[in-house]
């Protein structure tokens, strides 16, 4: 209840100053809004199943162990991977997306292999390790990868993509 999240500090408070009087403040390092929404629904819904909860750990673990991984993943990969993927994928669920987030979405879908080769150069201290960060992370992006090859073919023969590079949206002529 919200008697018992502001007992523990979960959010700041309204007017405080100090981020870190919150165990959001304390634990975000997210770069992203998608990244910080997740962890903000993470605390306030924290897991119960005590195997979910040994799972979460052992990905943690695995993220933190192979430091290297985690920092280009971080760095390099998801800042060039752009805007919000939550809330394209919530306007295109509600039939409010517009042609730019079409193109950001298949923009994003291009960026995938290059996520997926960084979590395949994962270093992992197991093979369990290896096996769990395969089945919760690669494996179900190789299969959405997959999945979106219709989608890129008709963005590729929809849209101006040059144009798109110039952030202008246009549907091609012989469509």
């Amino acid at each position: 209840d919200s008697g018992a999240m502001r007992a523990l500090s979960v959010d700041p408070q309204p007017g405080e100053a100090d981020k870190n009087a919150s165990l959001l403040g304390i634990f975000s390092q997210c770069k992203t809004a998608m990244g910080s929404r997740l962890l903000r629904k993470w605390l306030r819904q924290p897991l119960v199943n005590a195997h979910d909860i040994g799972e979460r750990h052992d990905l943690v673990d695995a993220f933190v162990h192979d430091q290297e991984m985690r920092l280009a993943i971080r760095d390099e990969c998801l800042p060039q991977m752009g805007g919000d993927l939550d809330r394209t994928q919530r306007k295109l669920a509600s039939g409010k997306a517009q042609l730019q987030d079409v193109v950001f979405l298949y923009q994003f879908v291009l960026k995938l292999p290059k996520l997926l080769q960084m979590l395949n150069s994962h270093d992992p201290a197991s093979d369990d390790e290896a096996a769990l960060v395969k089945r919760k992370f690669a494996a179900p992006l190789r299969r959405v990868h997959g999945d979106f090859e219709q989608y890129l073919r008709l963005v590729e023969s929809a849209v101006d993509l040059d144009a798109a590079r110039r952030l202008e949206y246009i549907v091609l002529p012989s469509v």
